[in-house]
């Protein structure tokens, strides 16, 4: 899909499946691209010296949302190898216009509801990183995830494909493990929870009216 030299990441669909988002090396830092499947065109929508990755899979018409580093010149990288971001902002753009806003301090690995009406972050704004839910626009933020300890960190979230719950990875110092959270009732539940180290969880339709939560599993 990709061919360009340096590293290209994050890689996100179009809900038609026609358009391709990711983030790649542009000089010291990285922008988001969109590439077109079928013609190959490739435009890069954003510039300057932040550094932008993240965008997530497109669900509202003509804009898209990406994470910004918060200092100029200086690359996002996870504060461990599985995904817990500091120090960037959420960012929304509209290609046509080239116009962009922030949306959200601190906030990571943005998902877009099925319905593309709210999207889902993971942001330590009252402690270790927890799921919240904003709407489109980053109004009226809500937390959707809590813990007995501040010792375990709730991050990426994936939104399933009726839009009432959230799978997460779950970090708790070198266990890594998946839930689920209930939007409505904010009641967690374990999907994995043992020794092997399940990362990246996404949510994903399989057969009708049924839903399966794949992870990826270490060793």
């Amino acid at each position: 899909m990709t061919f360009a030299e340096g590293v290209e990441q994050f890689p996100a669909w179009s809900p038609d499946g026609t358009q391709l988002l990711y983030a790649a090396d542009a000089g010291e830092v990285r922008k988001i691209f969109m590439k077109n499947v079928q013609s190959g065109e490739e435009r890069q929508l954003t510039a300057g010296a932040f550094d932008d990755i993240q965008p997530p899979s497109l669900r509202t018409a003509g804009t898209i949302l990406f994470v910004r580093s918060q200092v100029a010149g200086k690359r996002l990288e996870p504060g461990d190898v599985f995904g817990q971001y500091d120090s960037g902002d959420l960012w929304l753009l509209e290609p046509g216009s080239g116009r962009e806003q922030k949306v959200l301090d601190n906030a990571f690995n943005p998902s877009f509801s099925p319905d593309g009406k709210r999207f889902a972050v993971d942001a330590a704004w009252a402690g270790p990183h927890r799921i919240w839910v904003a709407d489109s626009s980053g109004s009226n933020p809500l937390q959707i995830t809590s813990d007995v300890t501040e010792a375990v960190a709730h991050v990426r979230p994936r939104w399933s494909p009726d839009g009432t719950k959230i799978v997460f990875q779950n970090i708790e110092r070198t266990k890594f493990g998946a839930r689920v959270a209930d939007i409505g009732t904010k009641k967690l539940v374990w999907v994995t929870n043992d020794l092997s180290r399940e990362l990246t969880p996404c949510g994903r339709r399989r057969g009708r009216g049924s839903t399966s939560l794949p992870t990826g599993r270490e060793g």
